[in-house]
């Protein structure tokens, strides 16, 4: 076990070079070299491990760990037994790397009385009598620690034997979790007196000088949390300077939260602004809905739980607290009644999205984009963090495009794709395919029971700006067409989401919108819009199909194993069209028409087990089939319905049938037991 010790003069010297620090506003960055170990008769050591037997002078604080305790010890290292009865101390930490900002660790509070429990905290119990202490050492006030002298008042005090030692005090610390401080060694040292009774017996160290003493090293892993901003979002890590080549018509501003703690951290409220100085060459546009879908575009996505997004702000303000004139600054506030979001470990979080527009107008510059009003707190309203414990800023940099540069990559095409309602095994949203379950008792309430909503959903939407304000035009009207097996689906029932109440593009409603049935299988669906105020780009929810399953599908079906009827929902000759009716950028040739409209597997099937189809297996279904138990083909009382296992009928009603609904019991059609996951086609959907 190495240790270093700091003699009585080397003490005196480091106080006045701290002294001098502290003296031109500033603070150490590092301690230098300790002195070589020295004999002493008398010093006293810091003890970083408490629980392990010696003196541990080199500790490493586990990931997770947040409380620690240095004990005081005084040690006797003569051949002759030493009387204490008066002791001072004075216990410093300071990291030994950069960057210093501030003590890793903050000392607990302590007892208001008895004395002998302030913090640091005295240690009756191997020092009995009356001793009493406060809470102060006055030496060196310029140099800040844990301070505590302590005398006896029966003038007795206590025998060190010889050889020996005893912990006088400790000193409990709890770790600075929400500073965002790198992994970094804290070195603890100390000023100490130590006398006798009333100065009764020769002291070692006590009037006019420091004990010899040992230093203690505890390293200490990564901690905080910060909340940075991203301004490339495509490229992995945090990139907080990027370039935007000119002639870019929009740009994206990912809000990081980042947890740097070795425990995970659970959110549940937040709120901030993202100050943008320069508004000629970025931009937040406002974007109408509700408030988690506006700009700064909430991240429902990886935020669990039920979030509320309270904000009566709009999407930009030029009169927030503290921002400079001219700046535009936007805002979110949202918190989680429940129980927040778990961000594990050294795992980070995208709370929302700011989308910019880059004016036709733009100049080559760049554009400081700054953090400000940050706040994040638990599902206690404890703070987790704010901008004193770590916030970051990103700066975007529109640059010239070079002669001759060649034409920059044309940017993605817009596009449809379907997105299911349903949960867990009932959707795989890769493909996509989803489940539509057969049920005929209600209340049929959930995701897919009875009917399938299907969100027609937009991404990749760029306009131009046609009526010359320095702003794109927007969306303002679109148009599909739905094809789909009129034998197994019998309506599709389209309707719009855009421009309705709480749509992207609310503001240009209400839309007028029209279906037209083309054929039995074929439904033309289509939204227009008037006036020139302006429609959403980006992506956002376009329009919504309910799907209904046709009334023959029951019967061509049986509660049994891997029964189901897959079909294809496809999309056909999608349109869409800026406010003034010129075709959005990025459709084929020009004329409106979308490279790709997304298809949708969808499975029409029965719950396996569900004889009464009210989308559960439950006592009666158990029921029906043991009413029936017995019952053989041939007879009266046999019906296909409740012959259920194997899958081809075996033409008896029998125990394995029975079993095949009592084993299910519980089971429904959001949480099938075992799981019925959709048929996946043998080929690739478009889209």
């Amino acid at each position: 076990m190495r240790r270093s010790i700091v003699s009585a003069a080397a003490v005196v010297g480091l106080a006045l070079v701290l002294l001098g620090a502290l003296g031109s506003g500033g603070r150490p960055v590092a301690l230098a070299a300790l002195p070589p170990v020295v004999t002493a008769p008398f010093y006293v050591a810091l003890d970083c491990d408490l629980t392990s037997p010696g003196i541990q002078d080199n500790c490493t604080l586990a990931p997770g760990v947040t409380r620690t305790d240095v004990g005081v010890v005084f040690v006797n290292n003569s051949a002759a037994p030493y009387t204490i009865g008066a002791v001072g101390m004075r216990v410093i930490q300071s990291p030994t790397t950069p960057p210093f900002n501030g003590d890793r660790f903050t000392q607990l509070a302590g007892a208001a009385s008895p004395s002998v429990d302030f913090n640091p905290d005295f240690n009756q119990q191997a020092l009995p009598g009356g001793w009493s202490c406060v809470p102060s050492f006055s030496i060196f006030p310029f140099i800040g620690g844990a301070d505590l002298t302590c005398s006896d008042a029966n003038g007795i005090g206590n025998v060190i034997a010889a050889n020996s030692s005893v912990t006088v005090a400790t000193v409990h610390y709890s770790l600075s979790t929400g500073v965002l401080a790198p992994p970094q060694p804290v070195v603890f040292y100390g000023l100490f007196r130590v006398g006798g009774p009333a100065n009764t017996n020769p002291f070692f160290c006590s009037d006019g000088q420091f004990c010899p003493a040992y230093s203690a090293i505890i390293n200490v892993p990564a901690t905080g949390v910060a909340v940075v901003l991203d301004c490339e979002m495509a490229v992995p890590g945090i990139q907080d300077s990027c370039t935007l080549p000119a002639g870019a018509p929009s740009a994206d501003v990912a809000i990081v939260l980042v947890n740097t703690n070795a425990s995970a951290i659970q959110l549940a409220a937040f709120n901030f602004d993202v100050e943008d100085p320069d508004p000629g060459r970025l931009n937040p546009p406002t974007i109408s809905g509700p408030f988690s879908d506006r700009n700064p575009d909430l991240n429902q996505a990886q935020l669990s739980g039920t979030l509320v997004c309270p904000s009566v702000e709009a999407d930009s303000a030029l009169d927030r607290p503290g921002a400079a004139p001219g700046t535009v600054t936007s805002f979110l506030s949202c918190y989680d009644p429940g129980n927040g979001t778990t961000v594990g470990a050294g795992e980070q979080l995208t709370l929302a999205t700011v989308h910019y527009l880059v004016p036709t107008t733009a100049s080559p510059g760049p554009v400081p984009l700054a953090l400000a009003h940050v706040a994040l707190a638990d599902q206690n309203a404890l703070l987790i963090a704010d901008c004193s414990s770590g916030c970051r800023g990103a700066a975007i940099t529109i640059v010239s495009a070079p002669a001759n540069a060649p034409s920059p990559t044309p940017m993605a095409s817009p596009a449809i794709t379907k997105v299911p309602a349903g949960v867990g095994s009932n959707v795989n949203a890769a493909v996509p395919a989803a489940n539509l379950w057969i049920c005929q008792i209600g209340p049929c309430g959930g995701p897919g029971e009875g009917d399938l909503e299907v969100v027609e959903r937009v991404t990749g939407v760029l306009t131009g700006d046609q009526n010359g304000d320095s702003l794109p035009d927007g969306l303002g009207a679109y148009e599909f067409q739905v094809e789909f097996d009129n034998l197994v689906i019998q309506s599709v029932n389209p309707s719009d989401i855009v421009f309705s109440p709480g749509g992207a593009g609310a503001a240009r409603g209400p839309a007028n919108c029209t279906m037209s049935i083309a054929s039995e299988n074929l439904v033309r669906f289509g939204c227009v819009t008037s006036g020139q105020v302006q429609g959403p780009e980006g992506s956002f929810d376009l329009a919504k199909l309910d799907l209904v399953p046709a009334a023959d599908d029951a019967k061509d079906l049986f509660p049994g194993n891997d029964n189901g009827m897959p079909t294809l929902i496809k999309d056909n000759q999608c349109e869409l069209a800026d406010v003034f009716g010129h075709p959005v950028q990025g459709t084929i040739s020009g004329a409106g028409l979308l490279p790709a409209c997304g298809d949708l597997s969808v499975t029409v099937r029965i719950l396996e087990g569900d004889l009464n189809l009210d989308c559960k297996v439950d006592v009666a279904d158990e029921a029906l089939i043991a009413a029936h138990y017995g019952a053989t083909f041939g007879s009266a009382f046999y019906q296909k319905w409740f012959d259920v296992e194997p899958r081809f009928h075996d033409l008896d009603v029998d125990i394995k049938d029975l079993q095949k609904v009592f084993g299910r019991d519980g089971s429904t059609c959001q949480a099938p037991m075992p799981p019925q996951p959709p048929v996946v086609p043998p080929f690739a959907l478009a889209g």
